[in-house]
């Protein structure tokens, strides 16, 4: 699939259908259809945080992935009658293993939960297919495949995530309220509100100072607003947006360490 695509960015759910499909089946190989069914499947259990688009997936998307395994040399494809048939290589297997394990932080609490349940439930079988695909299964690449299958790392590395995002919450939490702050005492003492904001920006430049330096952002809009934005809104949006987000991220990091 083409990089950016939304069933792109749920591949954690296809790549889990396809080794679930091909799971499922003996020799003689999974079909499209059964795919398309388990990633409507996996995707329903979660459905709070998905759109329509994902649930709806269509036949063109999941033949293109399927092809485009097979053009990697992950997976075989065959005819059965008219129809076509897919059967995953055991480097076929690791890779979607690969693809489905979060790489940095997991958005949404759920998706990670779905990923906990399919390793946790799905391992033993999951070791006999990569075993069995295939005559040699060397040490190196089975200590590989139990790396894949280890829920216990895989809750650790989320917490690690989880608590570089508290500590960026906390900051921004931290630096609103600081900014707020010193624009007020600034502006109290005569300061314009450009050149208040601009001292602000020294100390607590915002996320996308980068792009668009904060003096900049603020001189383009009407000074009432740019008094309100700095002074009120700062602390508003920190009341509003980052504090309930921090009480979330505290329940799904308590979730984890329950695991």
């Amino acid at each position: 699939m083409r990089k950016g695509t939304i069933f792109k960015s749920y591949e954690m759910f296809v790549a889990a259908a396809v080794i679930a499909a091909h799971a499922s089946v003996s020799k003689e190989g999974f079909r499209q259809r059964d795919v398309r069914f388990l990633i409507e499947l996996f995707t329903n259990w979660v459905e709070m945080t998905l759109g329509g688009q994902v649930l709806e997936v269509n036949n063109t998307q999941v033949q293109r992935y399927l092809d485009q395994l097979v053009a990697e040399g992950f997976a075989r494809r065959f005819m059965r009658g008219k129809q076509p048939c897919y059967r995953l290589a055991r480097t076929g297997l690791i890779e979607l293993l690969n693809r489905i394990l979060p790489q940095s932080f997991c958005a949404y609490p759920q998706h990670f939960f779905f990923l906990y349940y399919f390793i946790t439930n799905y391992r033993p079988r999951l070791e006999k297919l990569i075993e069995e695909e295939g005559k040699q299964f060397p040490i190196a690449l089975k200590l590989e495949v139990q790396g894949l299958l280890d829920r216990d790392a895989l809750v650790r590395h989320q917490l690690h995530f989880a608590d570089l995002e508290m500590k960026k919450l906390n900051e921004r939490i931290n630096d609103a309220a600081k900014a707020s702050e010193l624009f007020s005492d600034l502006t109290k003492r005569g300061l314009s509100v450009v050149e208040a904001t601009k001292e602000v920006e020294k100390l607590y430049p915002y996320e996308l100072n980068s792009q668009k330096p904060l003096t900049e952002l603020i001189s383009s809009i009407p000074e009432d607003l740019a008094r309100w934005e700095m002074q009120v809104g700062t602390v508003q949006r920190s009341k509003h947006v980052w504090q309930p987000t921090r009480e979330m991220l505290q329940a799904y990091i308590k979730c984890l360490k329950q695991l």
